[in-house]
């Protein structure tokens, strides 16, 4: 019997944002004013992810047989099972 294993909370973390509006430039020379309000415009935004995944990565690594292309197992009594054959009777032939 397997137990199935409850997989992990994943914590992933988002956040960000923006700020913008007219930016004050000086004026230079004589009867200009001491800023010009509607001249500059500035815009910030910032965006961050924080994704730690701290979960067990699981492989399934192929036995050299199964690596040429021989899928097939054992069964308990000794006879092979081969995923190509329909009928998993004994004595019966596969084509």
């Amino acid at each position: 019997m397997t137990v199935a294993k409850k997989p992990s909370f994943r914590n992933r973390n988002q956040f960000g944002g923006k700020i913008s509006g007219p930016m004050p430039v000086p004026g230079f020379g004589e009867g200009t004013p001491v800023f010009f309000k509607d001249r500059g415009y500035f815009f910030f935004a910032y965006e961050g992810i924080r994704d730690p995944l701290s979960t067990a990565a699981s492989r399934t690594i192929l036995t050299p047989g199964a690596r040429n292309g021989a899928f097939s197992w054992n069964r308990t009594n000794g006879t092979d099972i081969s995923p190509y054959c329909a009928s998993q009777t004994v004595g019966s032939v596969c084509r």
